[in-house]
């Protein structure tokens, strides 16, 4: 590890800043930008200046990780988080500014998170009954679903969805209407039926379903479906019962025409990966199909007797960010939640304390400051 690193051990509830090493900003230089990202299973942040087209950066971190960064703006010194503990090596800086800031813009990268953690009918815990009313109402409880290296593993309890009975849904904290949405769950199917049906749906209303899970048994398992409106494609692969897997979707919003937003699926992607590192079972599904103008919201169905499956679903994320839906544990996530910062202000030479939750969920930050 370079000059002016140290590796501290620190709750995840604190994170300390300090000055380490000498600046390197030069005159009429300032702070525009910070970001994270991981690298060889660390997690650093890249300072970003203005004023000076010489780039600089320090401590001798891989020249790979600089380039990829670079796209950003000029760089100056790196910090690493190490275990829990920041080092910042930097000139003064407004601290309350750049935490809210950080704070604020990796939160805002998920837009939906469900772990069940709580217990009871999930229509008092901020679900809305959409269909089915006071038919196999469901609660939350029991274990949550496990699955190797994902952060959301074991958290909370989990949901049992079976067929007949009342649909549920749940909005985001803001509608998305451009780009992409990508979203990720576990689950794991106890039973499904020849007939298929949807069981986990992307939507804008209590009927506008716009990406559709769906599962139907085949030989002595079943495969999953996917669909944009109520005919669905489905995969080829046999999947097995009581075996929890970890399903990723994406909606693809496209502008040519009202009928050529796509819808994909993966299973079992490669946590902490790239998208296209990873190949969708099913993809492009959907076209001629109407177009959504937004997708808001996560719906849970209990489908028809006849057809739909019996599952336990957990650790549901929503995001526009591939990454955000798959994270390893230790990286990604929802983002730290800042509960104090002290002091506000502080020189270089000066601890400043953070306390807060999930320090190690910042994935992507950027912040001006004036």
């Amino acid at each position: 590890m370079g000059s002016g690193l140290e590796r501290r051990k620190r709750p995840n509830s604190a994170i300390k800043l300090s000055r380490k090493s000498p600046s390197v900003l030069g005159e009429g230089e300032q702070v525009v930008g910070v970001s994270f990202f991981t690298h060889n299973g660390g997690m650093f942040m890249n300072h970003l200046k203005s004023g000076n087209r010489k780039a600089k950066s320090g401590n001798g971190f891989p020249a790979k990780a600089r380039r990829r960064e670079g796209a950003f703006g000029e760089m100056g010194n790196w910090w690493r988080v190490a275990g829990n503990a920041l080092r910042v090596t930097r000139n003064p800086i407004l601290i309350a500014a750049m935490l809210a800031a950080i704070s604020g813009a990796a939160q805002a990268q998920v837009t939906f998170t469900e772990n069940f953690n709580y217990t009871g009918l999930i229509s008092s815990n901020g679900w809305t009954i959409i269909s089915g009313t006071n038919t196999n109402p469901r609660s939350a409880g029991g274990s949550s679903l496990t699955y190797l290296n994902s952060p959301v593993s074991g958290v909370g309890n989990s949901l049992v969805l079976t067929n007949t009975g009342e649909d549920y849904s749940k909005n985001f904290s803001a509608a998305v209407t451009s780009g992409a949405v990508y979203s990720s769950f576990l689950v794991s199917l106890s039973a499904a039926q020849s007939g298929g049906d949807a069981f986990y749906v992307l939507g804008n209303s209590a009927t506008g379903f716009f990406l559709r899970v769906a599962a139907r048994s085949t030989n002595t398992g079943f495969v999953f479906g996917l669909g944009k409106s109520s005919t669905y494609t489905y995969e080829t692969t046999q999947r097995a019962f009581n075996t929890t897997y970890l399903v990723t979707v994406k909606h693809a919003f496209n502008t040519a025409s009202t009928t050529d937003d796509t819808v994909s699926i993966w299973i079992n992607p490669t946590l902490g990966s790239t998208e296209v590192s990873n190949t969708a079972v099913l993809s492009g599904v959907g076209a001629g199909v109407t177009d959504s103008s937004s997708i808001d919201r996560v719906i849970l169905r209990q489908g028809s007797a006849s057809s739909a499956p019996t599952l336990t679903i957990d650790g549901i994320l929503v995001s526009t960010n591939w990454s955000d839906v798959t994270p390893a544990s230790g990286g990604g996530g929802t983002g730290p939640t800042i509960t104090g910062i002290s002091p506000t202000f502080g020189l270089a030479g000066t601890i400043v304390t953070i306390t807060g939750t999930d320090f190690t969920g910042a994935t992507a930050v950027r912040f001006n400051l004036s």
